[in-house]
């Protein structure tokens, strides 16, 4: 079993990594879409406008499925904290992990202290209390 804050981490950079695949999907979505008119005044053979296209979809299928597998991973992990944080006592502890951990948005510390109303020097002191809760919780639930 992982220790608390690398499972915590692990799930923070796994967040960061799905938003960039999903980014790179939507760019290559955006790829296909027109351009603008163009005119044409020759004929030209557009087999090879298609072979772009079906490969471009291949690229997004393909992309699709690693992100949904991660996806359904991280739902896991996401899922699996969030019961282990939520048998902490302390609610600003529940709260400071939650927020810099498990919110959709990427949080700085800075903006964990202003949301909770503390200086980011006492958000430090809670998170590693919080760390050090955690990792008794962890031991007493999967032992």
């Amino acid at each position: 079993m992982l220790k608390s804050k690398e499972l915590l981490r692990q799930i923070r950079t796994e967040t960061t990594e799905l938003r960039c695949l999903q980014l790179k999907r939507d760019w290559l979505y955006s790829t296909l879409l027109p351009k603008g008119i163009t005119y044409k005044s020759v004929d030209v053979q557009e087999s090879g406008l298609s072979d772009q296209m079906a490969e471009r979809f291949g690229e997004i299928y393909e992309l699709e499925k690693v992100i949904e597998n991660r996806a359904q991973a991280l739902v896991r992990k996401h899922l699996q904290a969030e019961i282990l944080i939520s048998k902490l006592t302390d609610a600003k502890y529940r709260c400071l992990l939650g927020l810099y951990y498990l919110s959709e948005k990427r949080t700085t510390w800075q903006q964990v202290a202003d949301e909770m109303g503390y200086s980011e020097r006492e958000i430090y002191n809670i998170h590693g209390n919080a760390l050090q809760q955690l990792e008794i919780i962890i031991k007493i639930y999967t032992s």
